[in-house]
């Protein structure tokens, strides 16, 4: 495995749009600094503190499994679609 490559019991941020309300995610970051995951929706977060939950990468794989096409995803680097169908356009944060 890739040093940049989680395992599945890696933890990452997300929403509870994301787990509890299926939101699709559009922007996944890998943070330079800490080498944290973050898995959003694409819905407005007035607070953060409320709505953050920290899960498995298992646990967001199971919410969309075409995350394991961007598992690889460089420290610094951000993935963004728009739809489900769409290719991850990655981009330097």
């Amino acid at each position: 495995m890739k040093s940049s490559q989680k395992s599945s019991n890696t933890l990452v941020f997300t929403t509870k749009f994301v787990m509890h309300e299926q939101k699709l995610i559009t922007y996944v970051a890998h943070d330079m600094e800490d080498g944290g995951w973050q898995f959003l929706s694409d819905d407005e977060i007035p607070n953060m503190q409320d709505l953050a939950m920290l899960v498995t990468y298992a646990q967001i794989l199971k919410v969309d499994p075409t995350l394991s096409q961007i598992s690889d995803l460089k420290p610094g680097y951000c993935a963004i679609r728009d739809d489900l169908e769409d290719k991850w356009k990655i981009e330097k944060i």
